[in-house]
């Protein structure tokens, strides 16, 4: 039985040696994924912070919204203090630093993401709760969501190797560039999700019910991601 172990585990060696994809994936799930999930929970909780400032009061009123505003802002705050309070930690140690900037480019991947999830959710509720709208990609809806996905994910892995396998100076300025081209998208993404939402407006009856409905779980869903802050080990910086 021993033997047929060690014989899985030199398949899995031999496995990760000669195809760095796979060993992307194992390093991605244990490690630098969290820095994406930060990013990702960190923009998202911003996003809802203004919308729900600007955008519910119309539908629940001003006290609701101020209340689901800091139902969401309390945990989200004490993260940030404790995200910037590391950031302003100095250290002589010139590769804990080199750590620190890897971990915020792939936090800057999750941006990208919570962009598109904002510009997915609001394009649902134009096209398939008001039926208000149409898809102008020519994909057409909802594979124009999954193009703009499939440019989102391979970064990942780009950035992934570009920091965590070649290692050199060019391929960390190269990775910062991925990253800004990652915002870019992520910046269309954002300008298109703010259109929809401003067409968003108070139409009285169950659809205004199932506005608020959506909204409130996506804050129940954020408020308890900041308020049970993930934990990854070899991760450095908490966003």
């Amino acid at each position: 039985m021993l033997d047929v172990v060690k014989r899985y585990v030199r398949l899995g060696e031999y496995i990760t040696s000669y195809y760095p994809t796979v060993d992307a994936i194992c390093m991605i799930r244990m490690g630098t994924s969290g820095a994406v999930i930060r990013g990702f929970v960190a923009t998202s909780s911003i996003i809802c912070l203004l919308l729900t400032a600007v955008w519910l009061p119309s539908y629940t009123g001003l006290v609701p919204a101020l209340a689901l505003l800091a139902v969401l802002a309390a945990p989200f705050a004490v993260n940030l203090l404790k995200t910037v309070d590391r950031l302003n930690q100095h250290t002589s140690d010139v590769q804990a630093t080199v750590k620190k900037a890897k971990a915020v480019l792939m936090a800057l991947q999750g941006l990208g993401f919570a962009c598109w999830f904002f510009d997915v959710l609001s394009t649902i509720y134009q096209i398939n709760i008001l039926q208000t709208a149409i898809e102008l990609n020519f994909l057409g809806w909802p594979l124009s969501a999954l193009g703009a996905l499939l440019f989102f994910v391979p970064m990942v892995f780009v950035e992934y190797f570009l920091l965590y396998k070649v290692k050199t100076k060019l391929s960390f300025y190269v990775a910062v560039l991925v990253s800004v081209l990652v915002l870019f998208m992520g910046a269309l993404n954002f300008n298109a999700a703010l259109y929809n939402f401003w067409q968003v407006y108070p139409l009285g009856g169950n659809i205004d019910a199932v506005v608020v409905v959506i909204w409130i779980v996506v804050l129940a869903f954020f408020t308890s991601l900041n308020a049970v802050p993930l934990r990854a080990k070899k991760t450095v910086t908490p966003f």
